[in-house]
């Protein structure tokens, strides 16, 4: 039923035959506000030239432009694409499989997911705040937002001897219920599985679903009509609930503007990457399909040197008295936003600074797509961390824990070359500064009089028989 007046979060966007619809919930009810006017870009680069011209025909075609664009792998030159503008999902998916396989043109912008590039043009993420107007109730951009009142449901199974059911093999004997609905809250524990369809009702169309899929079929068995926009597979006896699931799904939602249907089954890479294109897409950078960055010719003595990782020590197996463990927070991200690190500003024909202990260079001279999204992470965490801190609110701690392992994540992504915006060039560079950091702090702490006891890639662990908190904090 849509009602004017209906505010709800966008929990997900579904394409129809002309433009978007989109799925509000005020954790009550679920309504749909259809945008039909919606569009979806369609870019490329045609072989040949009567392309253009057959597309100029296609009803579902409403605006066509010719942009130039910076092209793969230093973005320093630009060339002439093709940008057409439809009012369907389905046919832009259809056209863009044909030209694939047909090796009639170059396409570009095929990641992220167009659903999630209709989010970048809408300019609200999902799970923001709006009305049955489609108006923005919030600033879409705030660390500081109400997290979304979602319905949400959860269900645990276990066997005769109550552990965990998935750590097991036989039946399930027992299961436990979590629901929260309009602001009630229903749990059960430890309940027979005769029982279960008993309370069916009691979790059938939530927002939210979670669950170990795997036993779907038991749900089946107790009549079950499992119609949930969105559900988490929880096949782990670790896996977190779904709340907590919910804060940081929804984190990674507002940061990459990516439905949590699509995150719910994805790596930590599709948030990370996502971001990251969000920005390349701004500066017009083309983002092909298949990488052309390849890593740097290197000696045997040179690759000895550039492949290394963070800086250990074996310390001496003992017990030890006065010991302090001095942390750097985000060192890696942190290295990568201040020393410009990104597959296109490493090696460049720009690139003129030398990173110590190797032989590539950095360039300064324009700001690289990898630090500068990763400096909003680093900067988006550090405001979460303090409104944590002063209001001690469990679900922004959350939410800065879910940028936490973003930034973990960004170190491994930039060193993976089959990845979005990855070089193996980029993180030897960030490995070997932070080998430089580190043996500059040992030489510091030494210098003050303290004694080295171990280090591990971003700790350092340092002994002095008298030191105050003043003296660690003068390092």
């Amino acid at each position: 039923m849509k009602c004017e007046l209906f505010k709800g979060w966008v929990l997900d966007a579904k394409p129809l035959e002309k433009g978007v619809a989109l799925t509000l919930s005020d954790g009550t009810q679920r309504i749909e506000v259809a945008l039909e006017n919606a569009c979806f870009d369609l870019l490329f680069k045609p072989k040949k030239q009567e392309i253009a011209t057959q597309l100029l025909e296609h009803p579902d075609v409403k605006q066509h432009f010719v942009e130039e664009w910076f092209e793969p792998p230093w973005y320093t030159t630009t060339t002439k694409v093709m940008r057409f503008v439809f009012t369907s999902l389905k046919s832009v998916e259809k056209i863009q499989k044909a030209m694939l396989e047909q090796a009639i043109a170059e396409v570009y912008g095929r990641f992220p997911d167009r659903v999630t590039q209709l989010f970048w043009k809408l300019g609200f993420p999902p799970n923001t705040l709006i009305n049955s107007r489609a108006e923005v109730l919030e600033n879409p951009q705030t660390e500081d937002y109400a997290q979304p009142d979602y319905s949400c449901a959860e269900i645990r199974f276990y066997d005769c001897a109550e552990t965990f059911f998935p750590l097991t093999h036989a039946k399930p004997t027992k299961f436990s219920l979590f629901v929260k609905k309009g602001g009630e809250r229903f749990e059960i524990t430890k309940e027979e599985i005769t029982k279960l369809g008993c309370y069916i009702t009691e979790f059938e169309n939530v927002d939210v679903l979670c669950y170990a899929t795997r036993y779907h079929f038991l749900l089946k068995e107790a009549g079950a009509n499992l119609s949930s926009p969105l559900v988490l597979h929880r096949n782990s006896p670790t896996s977190e609930g779904v709340e907590e699931a919910l804060v940081r799904l929804v984190e990674w939602s507002k940061i990459s503007y990516t439905p949590l249907r699509s995150l719910a089954s994805s790596s930590i890479g599709k948030p990370l990457t996502a971001n990251e294109a969000r920005l390349a897409h701004k500066r017009r950078y083309l983002i092909p399909e298949t990488q052309v960055r390849l890593e740097s010719w290197k000696s045997l003595d040179e690759l000895v040197t550039h492949d290394k990782g963070g800086l250990l020590f074996r310390p001496k197996a003992g017990v030890y008295f006065n010991v302090a463990q001095l942390d750097f927070r985000s060192m890696y991200p942190s290295l990568i936003a201040k020393w410009n690190i990104s597959p296109e500003t490493v090696n460049s024909p720009l690139s003129v600074y030398n990173v110590p202990g190797t032989k590539h260079l950095i360039e300064f001279e324009r700001r690289g797509v990898v630090p500068e999204a990763l400096e909003w992470l680093i900067e988006r965490r550090e405001r979460l961390r303090a409104l944590s801190k002063e209001r001690k609110d469990k679900t922004l701690e959350l939410r800065q824990r879910a940028i936490k392992w973003l930034l973990v994540a960004s170190f491994g992504y930039l060193g993976f070359r089959n990845a979005k915006f990855g070089k193996i060039d980029a993180y030897e560079c960030v490995t070997a500064l932070a080998r430089h950091v580190m043996n500059r702090a040992l030489d510091v702490a030494k210098q003050m009089g303290f004694r080295v006891l171990h280090v591990m890639v971003d700790s350092i662990f340092l002994q002095k028989e008298t030191w105050s908190k003043k003296s660690l904090k003068s390092l």
